[in-house]
């Protein structure tokens, strides 16, 4: 038998399932593939649960505004300790001038 990549197939044994022993129900709340009930909500409080989802996300831009505030406070005051650090590193090292090779006899 060939079976070609594109077009799969299952064989199954009649006589190999009719031997496995019976099964019992599986509930439907058990059942991954069920589909989930519609929520039941009236059309009254769909407004206001939006308005809460709506106020819920403009909390949360809030507060992540304020914490990218706080980062970029803190990244300014990093950048400033470094030129600090590589001014006064700068300064701390003398230059020394090149030799002039002097003349061998």
């Amino acid at each position: 038998m060939n079976i070609e990549p594109e077009q799969p197939r299952v064989a199954v044994s009649i006589d190999a399932l009719n031997q496995l022993p019976a099964m019992p129900p599986v509930p439907a709340a058990n059942n991954t593939f069920a589909e989930p009930a519609p929520a039941q909500t009236s059309p009254a409080s769909e407004p206001s649960r939006l308005q809460q989802e709506l106020q819920s996300t403009k909390d949360v831009v809030v507060k992540q505004a304020e914490e990218l505030q706080k980062l970029k406070a803190e990244l300014e005051s990093v950048r400033r300790q470094l030129a600090d650090k590589d001014a006064a590193a700068s300064k701390a090292k003398p230059k020394v001038a090149p030799r002039k090779p002097t003349a061998t006899p």
